[in-house]
């Protein structure tokens, strides 16, 4: 028998040589958005962002570029209850076309424009917020959905491909399709307690799977189990 590991990036064909394939999700450094940042310093972090005690932010971390799809994440907004605030990290070509649009909705004092954030600031630029949300429909891995969830935060994005076995709705966030589906998950986000209950199983997947410390776990698991299956041939 010969098995072969890979991750989500490589999937060869069983063939003569290789009898079994075990795709395996790359191994990520999760460490700093795992880590918790101390209530004190988020309360801090958020009144410098913009932040009140009371504003649910929708936090987006990426390039504001079009394929990004942020306006469509302003144009939804004018629906959500006023304290919902939508949290940009990140810079690119479209940072003054959103500014037009969020002054044109009269949302200046909804759509905060927190800039590029510094490496070592990104994963408590994550933690600030309550919600980490995305209308990209151009993701391929979707990295910054894995560093939200390995932050802590329940995921509310536009249904996507890449979504399948990262996102699943009701238990570490919601999708939607429409401007309806997103103004009932955000409505239904407005509680803390769900927001807990679904964040703390998006930063458990996180580490179990998508962690470098999971991929070694499940890699072992692999030849563990290889090797059980040999050891049974041969006594056989």
């Amino acid at each position: 028998m010969k098995v072969l590991i890979t991750t989500d990036w490589y999937r060869p064909a069983v063939n003569g040589v290789v009898t079994s394939v075990r795709n395996l999700a790359e191994g990520l450094k999760l460490d700093a958005f795992l880590a918790p940042l101390p209530p004190a310093e988020r309360s801090a972090l958020r009144a410098k962002l913009g932040l009140g005690a009371d504003d649910l932010a929708l936090t987006f971390v990426g390039r504001l570029a079009k394929e990004k799809n942020v306006s469509e994440l302003l144009a939804f907004l004018p629906a959500a209850p006023r304290n919902v605030k939508l949290l940009l990290v990140g810079d690119g070509p479209c940072w003054h076309e959103l500014e037009a649009q969020a002054r044109e909705r009269g949302l200046t004092d909804r759509v905060l424009f927190a800039g590029m954030a510094a490496p070592e600031r990104v994963a408590d630029c994550y933690k600030a917020g309550d919600v980490f949300v995305s209308a990209s429909r151009s993701e391929t891995q979707g990295l910054t959905y894995l560093e939200a969830m390995a932050s802590g935060l329940p995921l509310l994005c536009r249904e996507d491909d890449c979504l399948k076995g990262v996102l699943s709705p009701g238990e570490n966030g919601f999708s939607y399709t429409t401007e309806a589906g997103f103004s009932a998950a955000v409505r239904a986000l407005q509680s803390a307690a769900l927001r807990r209950r679904l964040g703390t199983a998006a930063q458990a997947l996180a580490e179990a799977r998508f962690s470098e410390a999971g991929f070694a776990r499940a890699a072992l698991a692999v030849y563990e189990s290889c090797l059980a299956g040999a050891m049974g041939a041969r006594a056989a």
